[in-house]
């Protein structure tokens, strides 16, 4: 397969895969290992001229029988995915019914004063949000920042935490989560009634300070 702007393509476990560019240009994607099982790290060695053993960080030859069946991998293209809409809307690239559910990956449109989620945390759940377009406005535990393209937003589990669009035009930013699952909490809490949330809110990880 060709992958252009827009594109995932998640390889679950024992699914034997490889890229390349093949384009005439520079291709700069994100590379995303879920667990991690210190995938950085045995970049850093490689860059550094360090000989370390592949297994270690998780990676092995092809096995005899060719590994998982290539059918288990995913593949959404440019504009591809399941659109949830609300207030704001996602565009689901990957979830917890994917693969082996390690990783959510959506994209999140927040519109011109978007106010964004009240104050939450997740207890298993962590979450990276890169800003694609515009400027989003983040609350994580004591620390507050205005983020424009291409900066990044890390939130580990158990801090609390918001976002919103202070802005008069749209914004977008790409989440990723491990485990995967936030996604099932936004469509199931679109159309509940709030006083549903916060039960449906425990059943994926997702709590209010005090919860």
């Amino acid at each position: 397969m060709r992958g252009q702007v827009g594109t995932l393509a998640a390889a679950p476990s024992n699914v034997v895969h490889t890229f390349r560019n093949a384009s005439d240009a520079t291709a700069i994607f994100l590379n995303v290992h879920a667990p991690s099982m210190g995938f950085g790290d045995m970049l850093r060695a490689r860059r550094e001229g360090r000989d370390e053993d592949a297994e270690r960080f998780d990676q092995f030859d092809p096995p005899t029988g060719g590994g998982r069946p290539f059918a288990d991998a995913l593949v959404n293209g440019p504009g591809e995915g399941e659109r949830v809409e609300g207030e704001s809307w996602i565009l689901v690239k990957a979830g917890a019914r994917d693969g082996d559910g390690h990783l959510s990956v959506f994209e999140t449109v927040l519109p011109a004063g978007y106010s964004g989620p009240p104050l939450h945390f997740h207890r298993r759940t962590a979450e990276a949000f890169i800003v694609l377009d515009g400027t989003v406005a983040f609350t994580a535990g004591e620390t507050e920042a205005e983020l424009d393209y291409g900066a990044v937003a890390f939130v580990p589990p158990s801090i609390p935490h918001t976002f919103f669009n202070p802005a008069e035009g749209e914004a977008r930013c790409l989440t990723i989560a491990s485990p995967g699952g936030i996604e099932e909490f936004i469509r199931e809490a679109v159309p509940a009634d709030p006083a549903e949330l916060a039960a449906l809110g425990a059943r994926h990880d997702t709590f209010l300070p005090g919860g």
